[in-house]
């Protein structure tokens, strides 16, 4: 068992670290789904939702759950798997050559990158795909559940990127000092790219979904507030026809173009004009169940941003329930949420190339610095760095500056001493030449 361990260590850490974050994030994501979808009370993890759908949210929060962990497994060991064939190379680096060296720092200083982009991709998109497939709903409420799980997934996996590179640098540590000038190097800016970008894509992301869910609320409660006090009315009344209902109805002024007006006869739903009206089996289900004990109030399908208001009528002795469908959302609302998000991740982005090139460009000044002092052929340098700032880039030209400073003074010393010993043997020769 100890062998065991010892051969898989990193493997392992990696693996229990993203254990407890499957955890975590199934926990977050299963009381976190239903609020920003804003699923109706009641009917999910419930007999209604199972009776509907032969499933339930409890199931769907498993095969999620289940999915993350085999992918982050999958990614984790592939990936990781060249230390179980390098673990000779990693224990006894003396034996092997420089190539086969510098063949593992390559793999040990590039596969963090790879595991941090693979293991935010897969699970993201291979939940996304099981959520279509089991709430069996695409458009707006598949878009919500892919930018939720990309967030925490990519904050979680963020924490996971630099851990990785934590382990592997204490490996590349350890090993002995190869020249590696022939690799590829990965710059300074991709670098800050890699971990600010994707934490700046969750920030705007998250912060566009919470704002639409709580506007689709707020305008959901509004909306049926409004139609629910226009059918109350009705529902005060004694109709003598049909006829006389439907023009009742036609009263009704409605908030938005696109909302209907119906009429529900048995099973069947109609609109003023007669025609027959095809709603969901949902809005059917949360209709003859659930809408009665919800003030009237309905809701579409989960996830989906349209709603209703409904109150019984009679006819005579015979009852209807008549009622208001509405959207909540809006084409241009959407349309908004996304241009507000490319100008603000486009206005991001320009500010983090600036910093990063800014940044990048003071380091390669101070590392040309450091080459020019080590392949000067006369060995003095005279000219200082400029110190542009009063930070850590700052320090690190006045250690530059120093060091210049003492290595001059080494070599004029050395230059002093080498002139001293000629003299010397010069004189010791010349002494010579007398004696003999």
């Amino acid at each position: 068992m100890e062998k065991f361990i010892k051969k898989y260590k990193i493997p392992i850490k990696l693996f229990l670290l993203l254990c407890l974050g499957i955890v975590i994030l199934a926990t977050t994501f299963y009381f976190l789904i239903p609020a920003i979808l804003t699923y109706p009370e009641g009917t999910y993890a419930t007999s209604f939702q199972h009776e509907l759908e032969n499933t339930d949210y409890n199931m769907q929060a498993l095969a999620m759950a289940f999915a993350i962990f085999v992918l982050f497994a999958i990614v984790t060991f592939s990936k990781t798997y060249f230390l179980i064939e390098y673990a000779d190379v990693i224990e006894n680096p003396q034996k092997y050559n420089e190539t086969k060296i510098n063949l593992l720092k390559e793999k040990l200083y590039t596969t963090p990158y790879s595991m941090y982009i693979l293991n935010i991709i897969c699970p993201t998109l291979a939940i996304t795909i099981i959520h279509a497939f089991t709430i069996h709903q695409l458009g707006i409420t598949t878009l919500k559940i892919f930018i939720l799980m990309f967030s925490f997934i990519t904050v979680y996996v963020s924490m996971v990127f630099l851990y990785s590179k934590k382990l592997f640098k204490n490996i590349i540590v350890s090993l002995p000092l190869t020249d590696m000038s022939g690799f590829k190097k990965t710059s300074l800016k991709s670098t800050i790219f890699y971990h600010i970008l994707p934490l700046i894509l969750v920030s705007l992301l998250f912060t566009s979904l919470i704002g639409y869910s709580r506007l689709t609320y707020e305008k959901g409660n509004a909306i049926f507030e409004a139609y629910h006090e226009k059918l109350k009315v009705l529902s005060t009344k004694t109709y003598y026809s049909y006829d006389e209902l439907v023009e009742s109805l036609n009263n009704i002024e409605l908030i938005n173009n696109s909302d209907i007006i119906f009429i529900k006869d048995e099973d069947k739903f109609y609109d003023l004009d007669g025609n027959e009206i095809n709603f969901s089996d949902f809005v059917k289900k949360y209709l003859n169940e659930l809408s009665p004990s919800n003030n009237g109030r309905f809701y579409e399908y989960y996830g989906i941003d349209s709603q209703g208001a409904s109150t019984e009528v009679k006819i005579g002795r015979n009852s209807y329930i008549v009622g208001v469908y509405y959207n909540i959302s809006s084409p241009e609302i959407l349309y908004y949420f996304v241009i507000s998000f490319v100008i603000l991740l486009l206005t991001n982005l320009l500010v983090l190339t600036l910093f990063s090139s800014s940044l990048s460009s003071d380091i390669k000044q101070i590392a040309k610095r450091f080459f020019d002092m080590a392949r000067s052929k006369k060995g003095i340098v005279t000219e200082k760095l400029p110190v542009p700032t009063n930070d850590e880039i700052g320090d690190l030209c006045i250690a530059y500056n120093e060091l210049q400073d003492l290595n001059n003074k080494n070599l004029e010393q050395l230059k002093n001493s080498q002139d001293l010993l000629v003299e010397r043997e010069r004189l010791a020769s010349l002494g010579q030449m007398i004696g003999g």
